[in-house]
């Protein structure tokens, strides 16, 4: 499974109508990435219940028992492997139903790139016989009232006794214990319990008076209302995560209000908020009247700032929402008198009584981020507030200062208003009418200046910190006719700056007297030579080759918002440029004043450059906007605005999208007195052709001559020089410039004839096809990180030596080299010019970096070929070598014509790795492939040999073929020769454990040779005596092991009659050896274990490096098996069963079965040895012991015998000593002393 569902079934049989009192779950999922997986299990009577889900981030595999009376929950030992664990949702719920049926587990992988497989599961019930009685039948439900009362009822519908003479309807309340509610009741009807406060939960239970085993649990109950206490501090009310557009409601009751219908006798006035919160633009926050009426306070807003108002200073410190108060932007524990995202006069309707229920509705729009509301109030006036404009700047920087004006629409129930702001006041009366406006100021330049506006007659209907208003006067400079500023950041400060926080790049702008915005969320900054990322930002210039704009530049210098980290995680997030103010007094042009610049967009995300002016420090008037991405070329603006303003100033702002990929980019602004002629009118795009061909045309579609009586078009390629394309034309058509090549840099202009400053330049134009020629090095065309939901085709031209695919001309294989970090993520197919589509690859070679080696093109290509290697998800870089693509390139074989653009369409499906195609080949051949299939025929460890027959169902365009095979990669050598028949050709026979490669050479035309791919025995064979097997242990299988199957020729025929296992010898090599299972079986199928879990933490048994000196051995009497970490473990063991069980008279000769599992995931190994030795006899089985004599400069030993075997007595002999007793028995014999040393 991999990105899907799967879903396994089984069936119980009867069981007699018993039901279940406790269910166990077991599990063996092999998977990679285990938070991709989510198991649920649906029982016969059809309760589906979620056993978890999203577990153990990248780790890999489980084997896992889930209970309910385990002690940790699933995903508290990650990988769980060989663990207990509590489910996410309780088993108990199959509890009582019938155990017989069909058990469906579903289990769902949600993400591409790791696959798994469901080895094994299992049920493991606890049964009890069904009740002889019958439940009764009845529901409940809660009946809320609501947060003022602070209460709630449960009503129990009883509708069966079911056989019951009389029923008990019992309550726990917080399990108190239970409690009879109603005893002894007959009646069908609705019982109600309570009330209870709200906050309580209520166990519920209808008791079968006849017979317990027919109780009835109902549950538990409780009242769903989230209630928040108005002016209560500390309320920690949860705000769940990631829930929108999911809403959660908090009630606020009311009571008291100083009126009883909104809008007539009160007003509501502002809310006040703390809430706790991390990363404040996760929130919508709305707030609904009891009439039903919502006002959305604010939402998106904030950043990553933490807290609306400041939690830690509750009630001081609270965050207000009122109408006519300053913009809400967020900040850090943010506080303050700001206006709502829609007014909240709304909530004075003339009909709502403002006493009841309020609902504050609260969403999270993001995983990560948790929070709580602490803390609400509402408030109400019974004036009415005045409605107030916010402050209008009043520049006056002739003096270094500014005035603020305020005025006054409406007085509401005041007869006076007094504007303070904070330092002089000044009062106005209703009866001078509205509206009316009062200035304040003068204000130095660079403060900032905050207004309340107070209601004379009633404070509650003040307008506290409505408004702010802060200005800083820019430097002014003159701009006169025949004297144009044109600003090109040369002689900024390079300075690169992300959005949050908006602090970086201060001063850059210092130097040419320009200056960041405030109020904004980041700032601009200053470049050179490209930006950071790759598919944005500006790449050729329009005169120079680099990457600004400005003709004849040599630094570079350009002015942009980089989008990359925080800027593109909020919702418009955006970044002012201020220029100086520009005195223009002294133009007299009738065509105004001229504004141009040059701007650069480029990428896949929606971001929005927006250039606005105002005059005289007036409105802000946008004069140009673009959104989106304009392509990789500069491109230029200008429009003239008529004069009768002294001063002039520009506002750039930039608006990031939502990916990395989203710069945008300015240079070369220029304001300049506007000609006193017309410039023409004139329009540009460009007109492809196709990669084959390799150019494109610009068509200039000319539509006004200006007051111009003729006009020259112009195109500069590559910064080479304008030449005049078309010389004096005056027709209004369209003029086709070029053809030039893809790749060219094509600048456009319309001259005037008569007055050059009405000139008009039309921009940079360039090819949009990415061309990926064959046979070139160095291509460099861009893949678009996480761009799989829009991938990139890059068209391929192809010339072959035929003309129809499949007939005469095939494609045999195609080379690449993609360079890129993470080849997971790449997604590539190719197209043929008739619209067949290969998949190549897809989410392969893992981690590893690169298809191909980039570093040696066109040498160390990656092939994807028929027949090639099976492509695999290890992580693998530089890739090199034939690899069989993900679908056959026979696809291609539809008899169409090679000859035109392929597409090779690639994409990346996950963000924060980039890449390029660097080459591409497309090999053709002008003949047929033969066709054939190969398949291992099987003998058996015994005969140590395997066959491979290979089926020749084609011979394609040869006439005869040869069959050849490499065994273990050395030189091919011909099976079968010139063969023209189609049929089975058997090959062989070959060795377990070689590798064959089968190729059908194709005689007419080595071309269309066919490697018909690589075989090997399936059998895991382990010959005695031979070191070195390396026979992977597969990590994590148990209970499933794995066979190795051991060839045995013993010295008789009947165990325990003739001949006897002394024991068995082996080296494994694998690290934490208590992971093992080992288990040997005979011919017979009697299974002996041999090792389980003994070892601890040490690493092989045996030791691998000395094979086959120094071994792991176990017989029967040997010494005893160790939980202690040991590693390389040498000498002889007791084995976990006796050997002497295989002593059943069956005959020892033939396969024997060595089996080994590892039981825990993340320790890998392999079976280098193994050696089974038989005797002729029956062992004996006898021990000793030892006594110091030190006073006699001795030792003493006895020698314990308890059977003889198959021997009627024994000898025993010491070294050094010789035979020291003869004819023994059973029994203790104690031997001569033996001197000390």
């Amino acid at each position: 499974m991999d990105n899907s569902t799967v879903t396994d079934i089984i069936t119980t049989g009867p069981q007699g109508g018993q039901e279940i009192a406790d269910l166990n779950v077991y599990l063996d999922i092999t998977h990679s990435w285990n938070s991709d997986v989510t198991v649920e299990l649906l029982s016969p009577q059809g309760t589906n219940i979620t056993l978890f889900a999203n577990i153990c981030g990248s780790d890999d595999n489980m084997t896992v028992e889930l209970d309910d009376e385990a002690i940790d929950p699933i995903g508290t030992t990650c990988p769980p492997v060989g663990v207990f664990a509590i489910p996410s949702g309780a088993l108990s719920g199959f509890d009582g139903e019938v155990f017989e049926g069909d058990w469906t587990l579903s289990i769902s992988d949600g993400a591409t790139g790791d696959p798994g497989v469901l080895n094994s599961w299992c049920l493991i019930p606890t049964l009890v016989a069904p009740p002889a009685c019958t439940d009764p039948v009845a529901t409940a439900a809660v009946v809320e009232t609501d947060c003022a009362t602070g209460t709630f009822t449960v009503e129990v519908d009883l509708t069966d006794l079911s056989g019951a003479s009389s029923v008990d309807i019992t309550a726990d309340v917080n399990g108190g214990g239970a409690t009879v509610v109603h005893d002894d009741v007959t009646a069908l009807q609705i019982y109600v319990l309570g009330p209870f406060t709200n906050g309580d939960v209520v166990n519920v239970a209808v008791l079968h008076n006849d017979d317990n085993a027919c109780d009835l649990p109902l549950g538990n109950w409780e009242s769903s209302l989230t209630c928040v206490d108005a002016g209560v501090c500390a309320q920690n009310r949860s705000i769940p995560d990631n829930a929108c557009p999911a809403l959660t409601d908090y009630t606020i009751e009311i009571s008291g209000a100083p009126g009883t219908v909104m809008g007539v006798d009160v007003n509501f006035a502002s809310v006040d908020l703390i809430i706790a919160h991390t990363w404040q633009s996760d929130l919508d926050v709305s707030l609904t009247s009891p009439g039903g009426v919502t006002v959305p306070l604010f939402a998106g807003v904030g950043g990553s700032a933490d807290n609306v108002g400041d939690p830690g200073n509750c009630p001081t410190a609270v965050c207000t929402f009122a109408d006519g108060g300053a913009a809400y932007a967020g900040g850090a524990n943010v506080t303050g008198v700001f206006s709502a995202a829609s007014a909240l006069a709304a909530f004075n309707d003339g009909i709502t009584d403002p006493n009841g229920a309020w609902t504050l509705s609260i969403c999270d729009g993001a995983s990560g981020d948790l929070g709580s509301v602490e803390y609400v109030q509402l408030n109400f006036v019974v004036c009415t507030p005045p409605t107030v404009t916010a402050p209008a700047l009043v520049a006056d920087c002739g003096n270094g200062q500014f005035f603020a004006d305020i005025e006054v629409t409406d007085f509401g129930t005041a007869t006076s208003l007094t504007i303070d702001d904070g330092t002089t006041t000044q009062q106005i009366l209703s009866s001078g009418g509205v509206p009316q406006t009062v200035q304040m100021g003068p204000y130095p330049s660079g403060t900032t200046v905050t207004f309340d506006v107070i209601h004379d007659q009633d404070n509650g209907c003040s307008l506290t910190a409505y408004g702010s208003l802060g200005f800083v006067c820019p430097v002014e400079i003159p701009v006169i006719a025949g004297s144009p500023y044109c600003q090109d950041f040369e002689a900024a400060t390079l300075c690169t700056t992300n959005c949050f926080p908006a602090t970086g790049c201060l001063t850059s702008f210092d130097p040419i007297n320009w200056l960041q915005g405030t109020g904004d969320n980041g700032n601009w900054s200053v470049d050179e030579g490209g930006t950071g990322s790759t598919g944005t930002g500006p790449v050729t210039g329009a005169t120079t080759g680099q990457s600004d704009f400005v003709p004849g530049t040599t630094t570079g210098n350009y002015a942009y918002l980089e989008s990359s980290g925080s800027c593109n995680s909020a919702n418009n997030a955006f970044a002012d440029l201020l220029s100086p103010s520009f005195n223009i007094s002294g133009m007299t042009s009738v065509n105004g004043y001229r504004t141009s610049f040059a701007w650069h967009m480029l990428g896949n995300a929606a971001m929005v450059l927006q250039v606005d002016v105002r005059e005289d420090f007036g409105a802000w008037q946008t004069i140009f906007t673009n959104t989106g991405s304009a392509g990789p070329q500069w491109n230029e603006f200008t429009t003239d605005r008529p004069l009768g303003a002294t001063t002039v100033q520009y506002r750039f702002r930039a608006v990031s999208g939502t990916s990395f990929d989203s710069d945008v980019t300015i240079d070369y602004v220029c304001i300049s007195e506007a000609p006193l002629c017309t410039s023409p009118i004139a329009t540009a795009a460009v007109v492809e052709t196709d990669c084959t061909t390799g150019t494109f045309t610009v068509e200039v579609d000319l539509t006004d001559l200006g007051d111009a009586s003729n006009v020259d078009i112009t195109a500069d390629v590559n910064g080479g020089g304008a030449t005049v394309e078309e010389d004096d034309v005056n027709t209004l058509q369209v003029y086709v410039l070029g053809p030039y090549n893809i790749g060219d840099v094509v600048d456009v202009a319309v001259l005037h004839n008569g007055n050059s400053d009405c000139d008009v330049d039309l921009g940079s134009y360039q090819s949009a096809l990415f061309c990926a020629f064959q046979s070139t090095c160095a291509l460099g065309l861009a893949i678009p990180d996480n761009s799989c939901a829009t991938p990139t085709d890059m068209t391929v031209p192809a010339t072959a030596p035929g003309t129809q695919l499949g007939t005469d001309v095939i494609l045999q294989s195609v080379d690449v080299i993609v360079q890129h970090t993470f080849n997971a993520d790449i997604e590539m197919s190719l197209t043929s010019p008739n619209g067949v589509t290969v998949l190549l690859i897809a989410d392969r070679f893992g981690s590893g970096d690169n298809l191909g080696n980039p570093a040696n093109c066109p040498t160390d290509v990656m092939t994807f070929v028929d027949g090639g290697a099976a492509l695999t998800t290890t992580a693998t870089s530089n890739v090199t070598g034939n690899w069989a693509p993900e679908a056959s390139l026979t696809g291609f074989n539809d008899g169409s014509d090679p000859n035109g653009d392929w597409v090779l369409t690639i994409c990346d499906d996950l963000g924060g790795d980039l890449g390029t195609v660097q080459y591409i080949q497309l090999n053709f051949a002008d003949c047929i492939q033969p066709a054939a299939s190969g398949l291992v025929v099987e003998t058996d460890c015994l005969t140590g040999t395997f066959t491979i027959d290979l089926d020749l169902t084609d011979l394609g365009s040869a006439t005869d073929v040869d069959i050849e095979v490499s065994v273990n990669g050395g030189t091919p050598s011909v099976a079968h020769d010139d063969v023209s028949t189609l049929q089975i050709y058997a090959l062989g026979p070959f060795n377990n454990g070689e590798t064959v490669d089968v190729t059908v050479v194709h005689n007419q035309n080595a071309l269309c040779n066919l490697n018909a791919g690589t075989y090997a025995s399936g059998l895991g064979c382990a010959p005695v005596e031979v070191c070195g097997l390396n026979l992977a242990i597969p990590d994590a299988s148990c209970p499933t092991t794995t066979p190795y199957l051991v060839p045995v020729s013993a010295p008789g025929t009947s165990m325990g009659t003739d001949v006897f296992v002394a024991n068995v010898q082996l080296v494994v090599s694998h690290t934490w050896n208590s992971d093992l299972e080992i288990s040997l079986t005979s011919p017979n199928a009697v299974t002996v274990p041999l090792v389980i879990g003994s070892f601890g933490s040490g690493d092989n048994l045996g030791i691998p490096a000395n094979c086959p000196t120094d071994l792991f051995t176990l017989a029967d009497g040997g010494a005893a098996q160790t939980t202690t970490a040991t590693s390389n473990v040498v000498g002889v063991f007791d084995p976990n069963t006796p050997l002497t069980t295989f002593e059943d008279g069956s005959d020892p000769n033939g396969l024997w079965t060595l089996n080994i599992c590892d039981a825990v995931g993340g320790d890998v190994g392999a079976l280098q040895y193994i050696d089974i030795n038989f005797v002729t006899c029956a062992l004996p089985t006898a021990s000793a012991s030892s006594v110091d004599d030190c006073g006699n400069g001795q030792f003493n030993v006895s020698v314990d015998i308890v059977s003889l075997g198959s021997s009627p007595s024994f000898d025993v002999v010491a070294t050094p000593g010789g035979t020291v007793a003869s004819g023994l028995g059973t029994g203790i014999t104690a031997l001569p002393a033996f001197t000390a040393g």
